[in-house]
């Protein structure tokens, strides 16, 4: 039974040395970054960057599942050192990060609240994260996914018998365009 109990803690403790993460991220550092509390560890804020839910991130974007400590930023998949001269192309540092806006999407869901300092890709100037994980100017953006084209009802087609309708939405991250909904005519 000792014997069964000492294997088992060694493996648990052998498992959990590294943290699903690069960077240099210690497992105290990770737990606050999720909001966990663990047994030995500090109740310092979080360093590290955590991207939106990979459900919603672009499938090609080599940044898209790397962690990176709050003094680096992810560059084509690697944790580089951050300051504020050694962001990408078309992106800018940022003290109060907020959600990026990509290709094709006018109204991303967005809590308003300030994440950690990094290098943005900022859609109130223009710009939108490619599906490669690039900051381009909106106008770069593939055919019929540019949001800078038509929007509202002037990009909606609906049934015969129905009319579009505009619902404006609370926008926290610029640019932000209405919701559209067709609806019956009524007579």
């Amino acid at each position: 039974m000792k014997t069964a109990l000492l294997i088992a803690i060694a493996v648990v403790s052998v498992s959990s040395s590294t943290p699903p993460v690069s960077g240099g991220m210690s497992w105290c550092d990770y737990a606050r970054a999720v909001g966990r509390d663990m047994t030995g560890c500090s109740n310092e804020p979080p360093v590290s960057i955590l991207p939106a839910p990979p459900q919603i991130l672009p499938a090609i974007n080599p940044c898209a599942k790397i962690f990176c400590i709050a003094t680096t930023t992810c560059v084509n998949g690697q944790c580089v050192p951050l300051s504020s001269g050694s962001c990408p192309a078309n992106e800018e540092f940022v003290s109060c990060s907020t959600c990026e806006t990509p290709c094709g999407k006018s109204n991303v869901a967005c809590p308003l609240m300030c994440g950690p300092p990094k290098c943005e890709c900022v859609a109130s100037k223009g710009f939108a994260r490619d599906s490669n994980g690039r900051c381009v100017p909106q106008s770069q953006c593939p055919a019929g996914n540019n949001p800078g084209k038509s929007v509202g009802c002037a990009a909606t087609t609906c049934l015969t018998g129905q009319r579009c309708v505009e619902e404006q939405v609370q926008c926290y991250v610029p640019p932000c365009y209405p919701i559209t909904t067709c609806v019956p005519i009524s007579g």
